[in-house]
């Protein structure tokens, strides 16, 4: 998994400034009722660790991009919070404390796709938590996808505050036997007709059938494992394309 770089970070903080209304009150339903401090790894720009935070809640959040960390600071000093964030990659975790609460909102786990990282950032995960607490993430479902999808150039731009404009381009590939997809992602500064900055990221999602990712997770040392729609307590149907799992930490 590549980190987010200056310009992904920067795009992907003015296209999601907030989380979904729906999406947030889930978290903090669970957030309300963890007997612990929380952990959210993965957190970028604080979408959901910053309401937290502000709502009086234990939180701390830990991701692999610098640059989006420093986003998150910068949300929060904005906002009179100092959050606790820790630059980390979930195979290399290490905390001080452990957890009531972890969770992975916004499928983001999905962007590991080597079976074996994805393996140790699961027990990680576990060993960062404490004896019963709670484990939800949110992944993609492997669903099919339309083969046209594959090498079909995208984009579209966000306006920064001061006019500059940053483009994305991507060009995606999906493979049916990994049930990855795959995309190049290029990034580009642009202001006054002049092109200011660039960079490429090469960006990719795994999927995952219920079955197969509940047996990672038991797998893992999680118990009592559930799964539901997408913020909301009730089982999922053929037609949701992203899945919420939580586990108990045995």
């Amino acid at each position: 998994m590549n980190a987010y770089q200056k310009l992904s970070a920067e795009f992907y903080d003015i296209d999601k400034p907030t989380a979904q209304p729906e999406a947030l009150e889930f978290y903090l339903d669970y957030a309300r009722r963890s007997v612990g401090p929380i952990l959210e790894p993965m957190c970028g720009t604080g979408r959901f660790l910053l309401p937290m935070l502000a709502a009086g809640l234990d939180i701390e959040g830990v991701d692999l991009s610098d640059e989006m960390l420093s986003l998150c600071r910068a949300r929060g000093r904005a906002l009179g919070l100092s959050p606790v964030l820790h630059t980390q990659s979930l195979t290399a975790l290490s905390l001080a404390r452990r957890f009531g609460l972890v969770f992975i909102p916004s499928s983001s786990f999905c962007l590991l796709t080597d079976e074996s990282v994805v393996e140790a950032s699961l027990e990680k995960l576990r060993d960062a938590m404490l004896p019963g607490a709670t484990f939800v993430v949110e992944v993609e479902r492997l669903v099919p996808r339309p083969s046209e999808t594959s090498g079909t150039w995208g984009g579209r731009w966000v306006e920064r505050p001061d006019g500059a404009k940053i483009l994305i381009s991507w060009l995606p590939q999906y493979s049916s036997v990994e049930g990855i997809g795959r995309s190049i992602h290029r990034y580009e500064l642009v202001k006054d007709g002049r092109l200011l900055e660039s960079e490429y990221e090469e960006f990719a999602l795994k999927f995952y059938e219920p079955a197969a990712f509940q047996a990672l997770l038991e797998r893992a040392g999680f118990a009592d494992v559930r799964v539901f729609k997408p913020y909301e307590a009730t089982s999922p149907d053929d037609s949701d394309e992203g899945l919420i799992f939580e586990a108990r930490r045995r």
